[in-house]
């Protein structure tokens, strides 16, 4: 580090020989010790030392000089460098130029000439002393400004992950129950609330719990057994799923699934329990329908004639012989991906090719590599190829193109193409991506055909029932008919939609694939048919739970590799299949494209699931499907929508009703007011930091007034407390980030700063009104959303 300088001015050069060497014996070589002898040699002398970036500790100028004199030396040096301290060393001076040089140029010291040696020397040291202490507070001020931003970083992550954990667990459709070891509930979800009871966070003993919120053996009037009660097991260190418990609450009766799970500390002690359960009203309502529809149609079936036997006898031998054609068909799947070709456009030899083309023509990428289609044999038919390049000199790319093709051991196979004209290195190229359909046409031939064997035999059956049926028993024989006609329809319309979404991946991936290819390096191109190929291996239908925790771990993984967007990254390597060892693809994930790059590699691979889809339709087509339940997502499209703001304070309120109930009364106005645009997870948050504040000011004890009204253009929603108040003296500052009364440890200061900034942020106004007794917060919200 260079030195803080000391420079010397004066006109008389013996002076400056005898200033330089009275320093030098006191202050040695710590500081270099620059002369000049005027004011303009000076100020030159101040600019070089700056560009060689020195600093200037001390200026000790005469006063008397032929072009400035010294205040006016003084006050310019001071413009330069406002930190540097400034002697006047003279012994002509008036009392108006110290003035001057003490208002212009902040003047340190003034000593007269000649000079004691003792004067100067204390002189200088104090000031070299004073300087380096405002340089050593500057540093500390910048430190602690520095900590200070970094301090209010970590506390708004921190305020940002337990809003985004909150938000998580209330959003979810399942009810969640953490439990400390001696089994008082320390939190409880909104979900869980609505399904045990609004006591749900009342202290209750493991032992007693399955008392107090009456849990049942299903179908039995029995509580149900201590001995595979989850949230006991959870306490113990087991960990169980069960679904034949039921809860009995304001006269009816709740069926759940329950989740029983023991949370360890480092120690390996157990320090909580978490119990998960979810309504399964419609599961075993649907149980139970399709119960009784199994029986009825047993019943059917024994009343049934001899004829009409034979008849079911011969559609079961039809239903055999489509699940094996079915079979078949759903084999030809198993080689997705795609088939991935890259050929030169001029002479048509292949540069590329990947492993699923080779395993479906039965070549080597040796034999492949170098080659055209004609060196292969591949076209069966020389009109089809004719067609295809017809096409792309019209249009530069050909989608959905159905042909035939030959493989190496000349069986004929059928093919679904879509092509497009690429540029790489320089060359034109065709990337070519085709599926094998050869099992789908052979299924929806049989398919067909089975469609229309059973259709006939349904008519019989009509015709038959006529003659041999009473009345009363067409109804049954409707319902049975309904029932092949869906057990037909349902596989067929699960094999269309599958088909759609290959065609619609095949759209994507040719949407994508070329610009992708031409900005990736050989080795990346290698990479990503790795990467293509280890998903297709990794086939693995993962739970919502492994799910979830090996994105967890993925997204620790790249976040100390130093990827800034891990989240987003984890959630496509696993929806890959890519949960282990992403050594190999790091190259792939540190290019700017690594989102696109996942993209378009999902879009191939999930060719595979698709297929896999059509599988179980067709294995399943004798069996009843039941739509799975939906869950509720939370919208993260950023954008406003319309939402009413007394749902949002209901959801709050529903958050803290425990912690109101112990003391706190809540009285509501509500005129009718229409639905505003707005984000309303964020005004969620504006009104659970105004409820807490306010059950703090009142101690848990007192009255909350909350009132929602229109007035012209806007929602106004108040809070009003019957706390102590805020004092007048501090009201203009609680708005302000990190400013709080609460003892240390209980506030950040942060809570009404967020509360502005989101109320400004929908182009509102938060408004204060307070008294002993009487505190209002009041937010004012456009009805029409932010204006651009």
């Amino acid at each position: 580090m260079t030195k803080p300088a000391i420079i010397c001015v004066d006109d008389e050069p013996i002076v400056l020989e005898s200033l330089k060497i009275q320093l030098r014996d006191l202050l040695g070589f710590d500081y270099p010790i620059e002369t000049a002898t005027s004011g303009e040699e000076a100020l030159e002398l101040m600019e070089e030392l700056h560009a060689e970036g020195s600093e200037i500790a001390l200026v000790l100028s005469d006063y008397i000089m032929p072009d400035l004199k010294g205040d006016e030396l003084l006050k310019q040096v001071h413009a330069l460098s406002p930190t540097t301290l400034k002697v006047l060393l003279t012994g002509q001076a008036d009392i108006a130029a110290v003035s001057r040089a003490i208002q212009h140029a902040k003047l340190y010291r003034y000593i007269a000439k000649p000079w004691e040696i003792e004067d100067l020397n204390l002189t200088v040291t104090e000031a070299l002393y004073s300087y380096q202490q405002d340089k050593k507070l500057e540093r500390q001020r910048q430190e602690l400004e520095q900590a200070n931003r970094e301090q209010a970083q970590l506390i708004a992550q921190l305020q940002d992950n337990e809003n985004r954990l909150t938000q998580i667990l209330e959003a979810i459709p399942v009810g969640v129950l953490v439990s400390d070891p001696q089994g008082n509930p320390q939190y409880v979800n909104s979900r869980a609330q609505e399904l045990l009871s609004d006591d749900a966070l009342a202290a209750v003993s493991p032992e007693r719990w399955r008392e107090t919120y009456q849990a049942y053996q299903a179908g039995s009037e029995h509580l149900y057994p201590e001995d595979r009660d989850p949230l006991l097991l959870a306490l113990q260190g087991c960990s169980i799923t069960i679904d034949d418990i039921e809860i009995r609450q304001k006269e009816q009766s709740v069926p759940l699934e329950m989740w029983g799970k023991p949370i360890y500390d480092q120690s390996g002690a157990i320090v909580y329990a978490i119990a998960a359960f979810q309504d399964i009203t419609a599961r075993k309502q649907a149980e139970q329908v399709l119960a009784h529809y199994n029986r009825t149609l047993e019943q059917e079936v024994r009343l049934r004639t001899q004829q009409l036997e034979q008849e079911i006898a011969e559609r079961r031998s039809a239903e055999i012989a489509l699940r094996l054609s079915e079979e078949k068909f759903s084999k030809a799947f198993r080689s997705s991906p795609s088939a991935i070709t890259i050929t030169t456009v001029t002479d048509g030899q292949h540069v590329e090719v990947n492993e699923t083309f080779c395993e479906l023509t039965g070549y080597s990428p040796e034999e492949v590599l170098g080659s055209t289609t004609l060196d292969l044999n591949l076209w069966v038919n020389a009109r089809d190829r004719q067609s295809l390049f017809e096409i792309l000199q019209t249009k530069g790319s050909v989608r959905n193109y159905e042909f035939d093709f030959r493989t190496k051991s000349g069986e004929v196979k059928t093919a679904l193409l879509s092509a497009e004209i690429i540029t790489l290195l320089d060359q034109n190229c065709l990337l070519s991506i085709s599926n094998d359909i050869t099992g789908r046409i052979q299924s929806e031939r049989a398919l067909r055909q089975k469609n229309e064997e059973l259709a006939s035999t349904l008519e019989q059956l009509q015709r038959t029932q006529q003659e041999l049926i009473q009345s009363e028993k067409m109804a049954s024989l409707g319902q049975l008919i309904a029932g092949v006609a869906h057990e037909i329809n349902t596989p067929m319309g699960a094999i269309r939609a599958s088909i759609g979404n290959i065609s619609t991946a095949l759209d994507n991936t040719l949407r994508l694939f070329p610009q992708l290819f031409q900005q990736l390096s050989p080795q990346q191109q290698t990479d990503f048919f790795a990467l293509l190929e280890a998903s297709r291996q990794n086939a693995e239908t993962l739970s919502f739970r492994e799910e979830r925790k090996r994105k967890r771990v993925l997204r620790q993984e790249l976040g100390d590799r130093g990827f800034e967007d891990a989240d987003t990254l984890a959630t496509l390597l696993i929806r890959l299949n890519l949960t282990e060892n992403i050594e190999p693809f790091l190259s792939l994930l540190q290019t700017e494209k690594n989102t696109l790059i996942l993209d378009a590699a999902y879009n191939l691979v999930s060719q595979q699931s698709n297929s896999e889809n059509i599988k179980l339709a067709v294995e399943k087509a004798s069996k009843i499907v039941f739509a799975l339940k939906n869950y509720a997502r939370q919208d993260r499209s950023g954008e406003m929508v319309k939402a009413n703001v007394a749902d949002g304070i209901d959801v709050v309120l529903t958050i803290y009703h425990n912690q109101l109930k112990q003391g706190i009364q809540i009285r509501r106005s509500e005129e009718e007011v229409p639905d505003i645009l707005c984000y309303p997870e964020e005004l969620n948050q504006v009104w659970t930091n105004l409820l807490h504040n306010a059950i703090q000011a009142m101690n848990n004890k007192g009255v909350l007034n909350i009132d929602i009204a229109r007035q012209d253009d806007r929602v106004v929603v108040s809070f009003t407390d019957s706390g102590c108040g805020i004092p007048p003296e501090i009201a203009d500052k609680i708005f302000d980030p990190f400013f709080t009364t609460k003892p240390i440890g209980e506030g950040s200061g942060l809570g009404l700063d967020i509360v502005r900034k989101i109320v400004e942020k929908h182009q509102g106004e938060i408004t204060l009104e307070s008294q002993p007794g009487r505190t209002t917060f009041s937010v004012w919200l456009p009805i029409a959303g932010v204006k651009a």
